[in-house]
């Protein structure tokens, strides 16, 4: 695979999550039976933080592919035209209310409800948008491969399943074996389910004569093994190492090497059809 094509499994890979992780966190904080205790402010606190470092190594990533960072800007020429250049705006825009809600942390007693409110909705909106400009970017009638609704529902369930298992071994959803993990557990395994099922129907990709989509394929059913188990487990406590929740984890770790291996294929598809 072209040394390029890397930052962009990277860049890609890094957004998304970062973007899945965000409003799966929300969704959890704007649900009414969710308890909001000082415990899990300060996480929230780290999580808000995590993404923005993950969305700040996503953003340099990109410059190993535009060449030169002076060339980011050059891609906000074409906002009219180019959804690279609204991917690049979303990303900025993600940011720049990243950086405001993580500074309001800090002094979240005096800043108006209402405001910190508009800066989470900036956020969530951002995330949606960069979403949406990085599946329309990737539609090409250039790559058959590429140009399907399978792009977009790759893009999106990478999003979500990083997010649902990010909130499980952080810790946000306090013990996996409680009505909340059982429901994020089980919409881990469903999310896993849905990415095996579109990478299998998915034309113009290797299948099952590719050793990365079965080593891929492998590691996603390990993983949504796990997540079914901790769905449906009557244990009442996770097994901890150091205070990190251990299935979880590693289901999660699990999973993050089934969408990389998913993600290099996708690129390596580029290659074999691309014009």
């Amino acid at each position: 695979m072209d040394k390029h094509i890397w930052s962009l499994v990277v860049f890609g890979l890094l957004a998304q999550s970062g973007a899945g992780i965000w409003l799966t966190t929300e969704l959890i904080l704007l649900t009414p039976s969710f308890a909001v205790t000082q415990e899990t402010e300060q996480l929230v606190r780290k999580i808000y933080l995590t993404v923005f470092i993950l969305l700040m190594v996503s953003l340099v990533v990109s410059f190993f592919h535009l060449g030169t960072p002076r060339h980011f800007f050059h891609a906000l020429n074409n906002l009219g035209s180019s959804w690279l250049s609204r991917e690049i705006l979303a990303l900025s825009f993600f940011l720049f209310f990243l950086v405001l809600v993580n500074l309001t942390g800090y002094f979240a007693h005096k800043i108006p409800l209402a405001h910190i409110i508009i800066l989470r909705a900036g956020c969530t909106l951002s995330a949606l948008f960069l979403l949406a400009s990085m599946s329309k970017l990737y539609m090409l009638e250039t790559v058959p491969a590429w140009n399907t609704l399978h792009t977009p529902s790759a893009f999106v369930i990478t999003s979500l399943l990083a997010g649902a298992g990010f909130v499980l071994f952080t810790g946000l959803i306090p013990e996996p074996q409680t009505t909340w993990g059982r429901v994020f557990s089980s919409a881990a395994f469903v999310l896993i389910l849905l990415s095996l099922i579109n990478q299998i129907t998915w034309p113009g990709m290797a299948g099952f004569s590719n050793p990365l989509f079965m080593i891929g394929a492998l590691t996603g059913a390990l993983a949504g093994i796990l997540y079914l188990y901790l769905a449906f487990s009557q244990s009442t406590q996770g097994i901890k190492i150091h205070g990190i929740i251990l299935l979880p984890t590693l289901a999660f770790i699990l999973a993050a090497v089934s969408e990389i291996l998913a993600r290099i294929q996708f690129f390596n598809a580029f290659l074999r059809t691309g014009v």
